[in-house]
């Protein structure tokens, strides 16, 4: 460990786990991926997930969830789990931000605000076609 090749893995909130030891020269280490998606978002089945996972031997559970209410599933994960989770915090953020971004899109001045600069952009083009029209024409001669 004082050279830098081996890391303990504890975490003083899960108090349930056993501190595990993971780097160079130690058996190799087997990690299994868990989660949730917008479509599959259920408590019990990522818990029976960890059973399984607890029962197949696994040393870590990732904890990959997009879906559902991710906080409360991932509490109940650490809560029932002996062994160590991880977690991406940016599949979460993201799935946040798409969740937000789907409910601006049925906002009611959005489509307003698409009309009216859509109207802009298309008086313009006719102003600016009708000027390079008759910059374009040939100089009427002076009767």
């Amino acid at each position: 460990m004082a050279a830098g090749t081996i890391v303990v893995i504890r975490n003083k909130v899960h108090g349930a786990i056993a501190p595990l030891a993971i780097g160079k020269g130690l058996r190799t280490k087997i990690n299994a991926n868990i989660g949730t998606s917008k479509d599959r978002a259920d408590r019990v089945d990522e818990l029976e997930k960890v059973r399984i996972c607890v029962e197949a031997g696994a040393d870590t559970i990732m904890d990959l969830s997009t879906g559902g209410d991710i906080q409360a599933i991932r509490r109940a994960i650490v809560a029932a789990s002996p062994l160590v989770i991880g977690t991406v915090p940016i599949y979460q953020a993201a799935a946040r931000v798409l969740a937000q971004g789907k409910a601006n899109l049925q906002a009611p001045w959005l489509g307003f605000t698409g009309f009216f600069v859509s109207s802009i952009i298309l008086t313009l083009l006719v102003f600016i076609g009708a000027g390079f029209s008759a910059a374009l024409e040939p100089p009427k001669p002076l009767a």
